[in-house]
């Protein structure tokens, strides 16, 4: 009996420290997303804490309040715990605090290195598609694309570390549960958008140009009218005209 409680017992410790792992690579990955150049780009509210300070260090404490993370845990001891581990983030000597350890650079380069993928369902979040595109490349982050309604669209951006890893995901053949998916570059894509509001454009406005010559052809029907009230003036008529 002694041996079997014993070995439960190391099994139950085993367990937890691997829980305990999970959880910390999970916050250490969050956290670390929120200040890579993937992301501080585009949010200015982190960047305005980070202002705040002269090193750029922002309160562990508010890091904890942005939802992703509470979800994950709400013990700041826990959090502080997984960014000691960080190679990119650094941790002030108290514990209270976090920073980059680079400086973020003065230009963004996540448009290059980015690919639009369409054909998700509509109902799908954010975490298993970003799941998706780590099994064929090491994604740096995932944005969904929505409309007015705040609804998913069925597409996203997906952004990887460079522009060489970005062509070569967007010239592999994926399927998402089923359904082919379209993938271009970002570039490509925005490209592509830019020539066919052009060609909408260039199609309007001939539309236009036809029907005002459609208009345009022919009598009016003022055309022979004379307006009660107007003066009409007559040239070289000679002065026994009347």
């Amino acid at each position: 009996r002694d041996l079997v409680f014993l070995s439960c017992q190391k099994s139950n410790k085993k367990h937890t420290h691997t829980k305990m792992a999970d959880l910390e690579t999970k916050l250490r990955d969050q956290i670390e997303f929120y200040f890579s150049d993937s992301n501080l780009f585009t949010d200015l509210h982190l960047r305005q804490q980070m202002s705040l300070h002269p090193d750029g260090f922002v309160p562990i404490a508010h890091i904890a309040s942005f939802a992703r993370i509470k979800r994950l845990t709400e013990d700041l001891g826990v959090i502080v715990d997984a960014l000691r581990k960080s190679s990119v983030l650094a941790v002030n000597e108290d514990g209270t605090m976090v920073r980059r350890v680079e400086p973020l650079p003065e230009k963004n380069e996540s448009f290059e290195r980015s690919v639009y993928a369409k054909g998700f369902p509509a109902d799908e979040s954010l975490d298993p598609i970003l799941e998706f595109f780590n099994g064929v490349g090491k994604c740096l982050c995932v944005r969904l694309r929505k409309d007015k309604e705040k609804n998913f669209k069925g597409s996203v951006f997906a952004e990887f570390p460079t522009k060489e890893e970005a062509e070569r995901i967007a010239g592999l053949e994926l399927e998402y549960k089923g359904n082919k998916l379209t993938i271009l570059t970002k570039p490509k894509y925005v490209e592509g958008k830019k020539a066919e509001r052009a060609a909408k454009k260039a199609a309007t406005a001939a539309e236009a140009g036809a029907s005002g010559e459609a208009s345009g052809s022919g009598s009016s029907k003022y055309d022979n009218e004379v307006v009660r009230g107007a003066v009409i003036k007559f040239e070289g008529a000679g002065e026994s005209a009347s």
